[in-house]
């Protein structure tokens, strides 16, 4: 039945891919006769349909497979996310060769979701210089514009998307920021189209008030500043700078 529809969608003009359900399951040899049973061009999908499998499975299911001869370029994966481990599975099958993987903009699919397309592209990147193809300057900013689309939300905490990934209040994070941003950040935001937010107020430390005020060129008692910050906090870089310039100045 699968070799009759394959050629069926082939003599209408359309390419097929055909996807294996619970295919990280399935007895290899299993897998390895429907692999030949198709053209070497089709690709071909193996799915994690209950999102059970770990990168170390992964990597062992697709080299038994190129073992037995398969190509793993014609190869996809579709994993979903139920023990969270979904996009360390595509970067595992990436990384053992396969040409394709199904992705969705912040694991927007069934249950507990896909591998989400921000995560796989920064990890790539800041592991390895690669994006895929993927214009990583836009990646957030078109990420969010797609969740704003479907109406959909993230949690706060959402890794790449999460409004405070990128943000930070407490006063040994901000001193250090304001130093040095790769301190706190595993990744410059502006590298995907995003931004950072530095807040000072209730948890901001009097050495974290001078680190501004010296940052800004102003000569003032920090002390002062941070409980000037306390009072009126919590403020963003910007808003702080401009009130330390309107009190000290």
């Amino acid at each position: 039945m699968l070799a009759d529809a394959h050629d069926r969608i082939q003599e209408q003009g359309f390419t097929p891919h055909v996807s294996l359900v619970d295919a990280f399951r399935t007895e290899t040899s299993r897998l390895v006769d429907f692999a030949r049973m198709l053209p070497e061009a089709t690709p071909l999908f193996l799915a994690d349909t209950v999102g059970c499998r770990t990168p170390d499975e992964v990597r062992g299911r697709l080299s038994a497979l190129e073992t037995r001869g398969i190509d793993l370029s014609r190869i996809g994966v579709h994993f979903h996310d139920d023990i969270g481990v979904a996009t360390a599975n595509v970067l595992a099958a990436a990384d053992a060769g396969v040409g394709y993987a199904d992705v969705s903009v912040a694991s927007l699919g069934e249950r507990a979701g896909n591998p989400a397309l921000e995560e796989v592209v920064a990890s790539a990147y800041l592991s390895q210089g690669n994006t895929f193809g993927i214009d990583r300057t836009g990646l957030i900013p078109v990420c969010t514009a797609v969740l704003e689309a479907l109406g959909e939300t993230v949690g706060d905490r959402k890794a790449i998307l999460g409004e405070t990934v990128t943000t930070h209040e407490s006063g040994i994070h901000t001193e250090a920021m304001l130093a040095e941003p790769s301190t706190f950040e595993p990744f410059d935001p502006d590298d995907f189209g995003g931004s950072r937010t530095l807040l000072f107020g209730e948890q901001t430390g009097e050495s974290s008030a001078a680190a501004l005020l010296d940052r800004i060129g102003i000569d003032a008692d920090p002390a002062e500043f941070l409980a000037l910050l306390r009072e009126q906090g919590p403020l963003t870089r910007d808003e702080a700078s401009t009130l330390a310039r309107r009190r000290f100045d």
